[in-house]
């Protein structure tokens, strides 16, 4: 069976809910848990060409993380991510037999400073690092992730306006992620994502992401991605979310992989949930 790794999977999309490009304000909490199901028949080879697996295969992955953010002064914040992955695979070569691993995933831990505030304090440019902890260690497949320490710097620009109809919204972030390998990766992406409140209750919102994975570890495995840190993707987002209050909301978003090298071609659901206080 092909191996997938989750954290190539859902780290752009934990982005568009989390809302990061925005300040908490000092002396505030913001807690959002996210469940995300990611399902896959098939890959895209280091050609980008896809194939489907083998007698009926298929892998899914499902993944619940809570994500807390903490105002430490009106331009700085503590932000940190605990993950719990459970990766499940149909064996090609074992007539269907099923393979499981469940543990803690990537702990992320970080600050992000806000650099500038324009646009009648509406828009907000901010620099943000993480460190990232594997909770895990790659005994078992499918792996949960490359199972390394890391790191991640990223610069982002976020805000509102009211020259538009609703108030639309948008959050852009641009960074580099480096594994503490002799092979890394070293990783560049991008995030776009935005959306329009269309009534008081309800706000439409969608996604862009796109990851450029590069090692000196050339050598593709068509038995297990995981081990492949080569790889690149676009995927896409479309989701609602639902105002519970002025401190609550929920929603979901569907996703889709649209391109990609040495990767998993899938789909799924996140569900989250905000809460400030």
């Amino acid at each position: 069976m092909k191996k997938l790794g989750l954290l190539v999977v859902v780290l752009a999309l934990f982005h568009q809910f989390a809302f990061a490009g925005f300040p908490i304000g000092k002396g505030r909490f913001k807690l959002i848990p996210n469940y995300t199901l990611y399902h896959a028949e098939g890959y895209w080879d280091n050609n980008g060409t896809y194939k489907a697996y083998i007698n009926n295969g298929r892998f899914t992955s499902n993944y619940v993380a809570i994500y807390l953010g903490a105002g430490i002064s009106k331009d700085l914040d503590f932000i940190a991510t605990v993950p719990f992955v459970v990766q499940t695979q149909t064996s090609e070569v074992s007539n269907g037999k099923i393979n499981s691993v469940g543990n803690i995933g990537d702990i992320s831990l970080g600050l992000s400073y806000y650099i500038s505030h324009f646009n009648n304090d509406n828009s907000h440019l901010s620099l943000s690092g993480s460190l990232i902890i594997p909770g895990y260690q790659n005994v078992d497949t499918p792996y949960i992730g490359f199972g390394t320490f890391g790191m991640e710097v990223k610069v982002g620009v976020a805000g509102t306006t009211d020259k538009y109809y609703r108030n639309p919204y948008y959050d852009i972030e641009a960074g580099f992620r480096q594994y503490f390998d002799v092979y890394g990766p070293s990783q560049v992406f991008l995030n776009i994502s935005g959306g329009i409140p269309v009534s008081e209750q309800v706000k439409l919102n969608g996604s862009f992401n796109t990851v450029n994975s590069v090692s000196t570890l050339a050598t593709f495995s068509a038995s297990n991605l995981t081990a492949n840190k080569n790889f690149n993707y676009i995927r896409a987002a479309a989701g609602v979310a639902f105002v519970a209050s002025k401190n609550a909301e929920i929603g979901f978003n569907l996703f889709k992989d649209l391109a990609g090298k040495n990767i998993g071609k899938g789909s799924g659901i996140s569900l989250f949930g905000v809460i400030k206080f």
